[in-house]
């Protein structure tokens, strides 16, 4: 394994020998520990290792950029030769730059040992206990993996971060089946720093088991209506995330496409709505402890109380639109729960769908969105009934954030993200 503070030494000197001007540079040294379970037996056990260099660096206003997975002193030179012809040679954009100095910071979080025979106690403790509770389930595979990585960050005006972060991660893959009926593959997945927990009580986990084995008794969607649409926390999230990238993200910012370019503190969404980006929070495993350009990061509110606080920018978009740059360039998305239960709310709705899936092409520059609601149920007179096939969902993304009528007291969190379940009124829901 590679010295990596010695190696990013190596590279600092060559920027200074090949007068690459401004640069940030960052070297690092991971370990991943996988274990693969396919049909019910353990099938795989690998340790990979992997060293990562990337060099960017900004010279006369004009970028270059290179990386590479060896440590050699001849591949070294190479790149960061490569990447400073690169920068004298590219087109000049004033909004190129890097963050001012920051200090020299170390970071640590997670957990960094691998405890093999733990992990492989869980998953099969897991199956196990899926075979037992949920006989109608066939597992295909179960992968968990405990990944570490050290880095070292620096930047030309002195910056130098070092972090070390290790979790455990897991993804499971399954169907149900009944006699003849089969459904589709489905999956549950999360990080962890908690190996001491059962996986199977990780929160949603039970529920995603519980609600395939439903689809085994589908009924076709008929008919058409407007109602009201129950999101689960995963797949709010990801609407919620078309959302971001179609009206705050830099990108659209920039090109002024966004509907909510000149939004910034009003109201864009229902009150009870706040979206916090917080890499930080203690639920978060493996959250962004420093940006790309160099910035320390920090938590931040998107939307607090539905009122649009922050567009989602990096450095070089925040020069170019004339906004602050974010604090932090993550999507580590906390939404806080409400204070109604999930039964409260669906009890209020007369019609209406509960979704776990969205399937769809990218939304239009205005959120129009139309596709098909998976894992899907009907709500009818306050209760969740049949699991229905062929279900397709319409509307629009900025309208359905403004007419959230009920946010879950119940938050499931996959080590990634916080979200509850989520109703929003006004949407269309059709046959296929």
């Amino acid at each position: 394994m590679a010295n990596i503070i010695l190696v990013s030494d190596v590279v600092r000197n060559l920027i200074e020998k090949y007068k690459g001007g401004k640069g940030v540079y960052s070297v690092s040294d991971s370990v991943l520990n996988e274990m693969n379970m396919e049909k019910g037996e353990f099938s795989l056990f690998r340790t990979l290792f992997e060293n990562g260099v990337s060099v960017t660096t900004y010279k006369d206003g004009k970028k270059g950029s290179t990386s590479v997975n060896s440590t050699d002193h001849a591949a070294l030179d190479k790149a960061v030769r490569e990447c400073v012809e690169s920068s004298e040679s590219g087109v000049y954009d004033a909004a190129y730059d890097i963050a001012p100095f920051a200090g020299k910071r170390s970071f640590r979080s997670g957990v960094t040992e691998f405890d093999r025979e733990k992990l492989f106690a869980r998953m099969k403790e897991l199956k196990e206990t899926i075979n037992r509770d949920y006989p109608e389930i066939v597992i295909s595979n179960i992968i968990g993996e405990h990944s570490r990585n050290h880095s070292i960050y620096r930047n030309t005006n002195g910056t130098e971060f070092d972090s070390l972060a290790g979790y455990y991660s897991l993804v499971a893959e399954f169907a149900a089946k009944r006699g003849d009926k089969v459904t589709s593959l489905n999956y549950f997945a999360f990080i962890t720093d908690d190996i001491e927990t059962p996986f199977i009580e990780r929160n949603g986990t039970r529920r995603v088991l519980e609600n395939c084995i439903k689809q085994l008794d589908l009924v076709p969607m008929d008919g058409k209506f407007v109602g009201t649409v129950v999101f689960t926390p995963s797949c709010f999230l990801e609407m919620l995330g078309s959302a971001l990238s179609n009206f705050v993200s830099g990108s659209v910012i920039m090109d002024g496409t966004s509907i909510w370019k000149d939004r910034l503190g009003t109201q864009v969404a229902s009150e009870c709505l706040t979206v916090g980006n917080s890499p930080l929070d203690s639920r978060i495993l493996g959250g962004q402890r420093f940006t790309g350009d160099g910035f320390v990061a920090e938590n931040y509110n998107i939307i607090e109380n539905g009122v649009l606080k922050s567009f989602m920018l990096d450095l070089y978009h925040a020069n170019k639109t004339g906004f602050s740059p974010s604090k932090n360039t993550a999507e580590s998305i906390i939404i806080e729960g409400g204070d109604r239960s999930l039964d409260d709310i669906v009890a209020g709705i007369e019609n209406g769908i509960l979704v776990d899936g969205f399937s769809g092409g990218e939304p239009s520059v205005n959120g129009d969105f139309s596709g098909v609601a998976k894992n899907s149920f009907l709500i009818k007179d306050g209760r969740i009934g049949c699991a229905v096939n062929e279900a397709m969902i319409s509307g629009n993304l900025a309208d359905m954030l403004m007419n959230i009528t009920g946010m879950s007291k119940e938050t499931e969190c996959n080590g990634g993200f916080v979200a509850p379940f989520v109703a929003c009124s006004g949407i269309t829901v059709s046959g296929k």
